[in-house]
């Protein structure tokens, strides 16, 4: 984008683009999607060629965040080289322009990476820290430090820490404290009918009934984020697991287990906290629980798409589905709805007959009616649109929009919004329309004394 006259040109294409960063020599190295090696093109355009080795050679699932070091030739990046929820398994590598080598420089879990002042700058866990570091030997040079003691907002799994730095030495971010949501029960015509308790809750997710939902949440106010379940009658809240980072809560279809992401897999407990924790699968992320009993996931570890799988909770065996994200099951269990570089799609299910689409790119978080006749889902813009489904002649109606949504993320963030049997949303939406930020200056100079 021209900054003065706001002309903005196509560079390349990204479908779920990953990070970027640009030299002084009009070069970009940027990842195009989640998963997969980075690129580079011409800023004024052009074709786009590898940079990294392809992740699954090397035993990581995609290159994200890349950060071009002061000589604008070799550039920082994260690459992940673990399950999908296990953000410890991040590692910072350094790459260059005109070789597909790659550096190891630390491999204890990083969301996101910058340098300046002679020093790395990353985000572990939540805390923003600062290392010193070589630019001539490409190594640390010393421990790591907090930089601040304030949370680093970050949505989970597939996106980067919010934060900024500028080669002056002006530190921007944002922190968890100040990015608030509140579920609240929105009509299909878009009036707030209430907002729930004040504790944040991620994630919502309805039981069959539609008495309960279960949602991520730090119910302690300790940083803890554990899967609860709270009864909409009675306004009572009970944690079912102990976190310390539990999210994605997904009922079985019976209302009696929920299924949850936890950052060594996914697991399923009793809806009433009455069972332990068991493993189910250590692959992606939950979404929904099939009819006979399996856990559908969606996640990067069957080649360098993001795909979907089936885990038994019987045997453990998984059985990859193929492309897509965000599964959810017909209320009859006869199609499958899911998300895709080129939209929302249904197939039936088993047997995954001819694709519909349902909507062109730019569409996630696709959710059933309670009777199967409609199909919501969110766009890049965080509007909720809704599309009629007919399954005895396998088509889909024109989408419309429902309403201008406030949720966190529109795209691979887990569902934030759920629809209950009566029709209302329970969504979770961010209370204030801009968040502020945070400028540290002289963050160098404290971690040189």
């Amino acid at each position: 984008m021209d900054i003065a006259g706001g002309a903005v040109r196509v560079i390349a294409d990204a479908a779920r683009a990953s990070g970027g960063t640009w030299n002084a020599n009009d070069v970009i190295v940027f990842a195009p999607d989640v998963n997969g090696p980075l690129y580079r093109v011409p800023a004024t355009g052009g074709p786009s060629t590898p940079v990294t080795p392809s992740p699954h050679t090397k035993g990581s699932r995609g290159h994200r965040w890349p950060f071009f070091l002061p000589d604008g030739y070799h550039f920082l990046y994260v690459a992940l080289v673990g399950p999908t929820n296990a953000q410890d398994s991040a590692s910072i590598f350094v790459g260059s322009l005109d070789s597909n080598d790659q550096t190891l420089i630390m491999s204890e879990g990083a969301r996101s990476v910058a340098f300046a002042f002679d020093h790395l700058l990353f985000v572990r866990g939540s805390t923003l820290q600062g290392q010193p570091f070589d630019l001539v030997r490409l190594r640390t040079t010393g421990p790591p430090l907090s930089i601040t003691d304030r949370d680093v907002a970050a949505a989970p799994v597939f996106y980067q820490s919010e934060f900024s730095i500028s080669q002056t030495g002006l530190l921007a971010f944002q922190s968890s404290a100040d990015v608030g949501s509140q579920l609240m029960w929105i009509d299909p015509s878009g009036k707030t009918i209430t907002q729930l308790s004040e504790v944040t809750y991620g994630g919502p997710s309805l039981s069959p009934d539609g008495r309960l939902f279960a949602s991520s949440c730090d119910a302690l106010r300790s940083g803890t984020l554990s899967i609860c379940v709270y009864d909409l009658a009675r306004g009572v809240v009970a944690r079912v697991t102990s976190g310390p980072d539990d999210r994605y809560p997904v009922w079985s279809r019976d209302g009696r287990e929920i299924a949850y992401a936890s950052p060594t897999g996914i697991y399923r407990v009793a809806a009433d906290g009455s069972t332990s924790p068991e493993l189910v699968s250590r692959r992606g992320t939950p979404t929904d629980w099939s009819h006979d009993g399996q856990i559908l996931s969606f996640g990067s570890q069957a080649g360098p798409v993001v795909s979907l799988a089936l885990s038994s909770i019987a045997t453990h065996a998984v059985t990859e589905l193929g492309p897509g994200s965000e599964g959810q099951f017909s209320p009859d269990g006869h199609w499958l709805a899911h998300g895709g570089q080129d939209g929302v799609i249904v197939q039936r299910f088993p047997d995954r007959g001819a694709r519909i689409q349902v909507t062109s790119y730019g569409a996630w978080q696709p959710r059933w009616s309670r009777d199967g006749r409609q199909l919501f889902y969110i766009t890049t813009d965080k509007k909720l649109m809704a599309a009629d489904f007919d399954a005895s002649t396998a088509t889909v109606g024109v989408p419309r929009v429902l309403f201008q949504t406030r949720i966190i993320s529109s795209a691979l963030t887990g569902f934030q919004y759920d629809v209950a049997p009566d029709g209302r949303f329970l969504v979770n939406s961010i209370t204030s329309p801009a968040s502020p930020l945070t400028l540290v200056t002289g963050w160098a100079a404290r971690l040189k004394r």
